[in-house]
């Protein structure tokens, strides 16, 4: 990348001057490993004749991974670079699940092979397609490893019931954790309880404080539910009460907890 006395079709092609700033934009790059750029300044006399050059600044080194548009300016002897991502990539382990949280708001409509799903929590764990995600959020995954395309920022899911954290040790007196975890012999999913004091990293998880323990939740699609099934008490009722917990021989019209 040169700046100086520029040719102006060259200037067209490569570069664009705005008094002393020259700018140059790559879109569209994809970049797999750390890349290194210098800026050279040459001086012509000539439209081919080098009189001096020397370069400008250090070593750039643009370290992220991914696909991005990228714009190189040079200002004097300082070289600058701003990428702005166009994909984010979600790691999917060999049982063809994960959790993770997004960085920037996505769309997994054209992550081939992968589906992000937001739970919900009941009697199971439900899983809801996700499309398009928000930034920020904790999500399952289900597929193989893929890229989703970032999106404008979108509001916020209600009702999620996955709780993110980078680095948390489990304390049962606070509040029962539960993991995903897949079956080894069928791969089924299901969420089971993390044991106290176990420390991990860079998790989604599901958070019950103040509630009972139980062992494991299991996972289900929000597609496959076919509704409420009917409700049976197991024994008659034992005194009715009101909504301020008043005990009531008779009731009249309204709302009561029976037994």
């Amino acid at each position: 990348i040169f700046s100086g006395n520029w040719d102006a079709a060259t200037t067209t092609d490569l570069m664009t001057k705005d008094g002393d700033k020259w700018t140059i934009g790559f879109n569209n790059v994809e970049l797999t490993e750390p890349i290194i750029f210098k800026v050279i300044k040459k001086n012509y006399k000539e439209a081919t004749e080098v009189v001096t050059w020397y370069p400008s600044g250090d070593d750039v080194t643009i370290s992220e991974t991914g696909d991005f548009n990228i714009v190189i300016t040079l200002e004097g002897e300082n070289v600058n670079y701003t990428t702005t991502p166009l994909t984010e990539t979600f790691t999917v382990t060999d049982a063809g699940w994960a959790t993770a949280k997004t960085v920037h708001a996505v769309d997994f409509t054209n992550a081939t092979g992968l589906k992000a799903y937001i739970a919900t929590l009941g009697e199971k764990v439900i899983l809801t397609e996700a499309t398009q995600v928000p930034a920020n959020t904790p999500i399952v995954l289900k597929g193989v490893t893929a890229k989703a395309t970032i999106i404008d920022d979108i509001p916020k899911v209600d009702n999620n019931a996955l709780t993110w954290y980078n680095e948390y040790t489990v304390n049962d007196s606070y509040a029962h954790i539960y993991a995903l975890t897949i079956d080894k012999n069928d791969g089924k999913a299901m969420f089971a309880r993390v044991k106290d004091g176990v420390k991990f990293f860079n998790k989604a998880v599901i958070e019950l404080i103040g509630a009972t323990a139980r062992e494991s939740f299991d996972v289900v699609f929000a597609d496959e539910t076919t509704g409420i099934n009917a409700m049976t008490a197991e024994k008659s009722a034992e005194g009715i009460y009101n909504m301020n917990g008043q005990r009531v021989a008779a009731p009249v019209k309204g709302l009561y907890i029976m037994n």
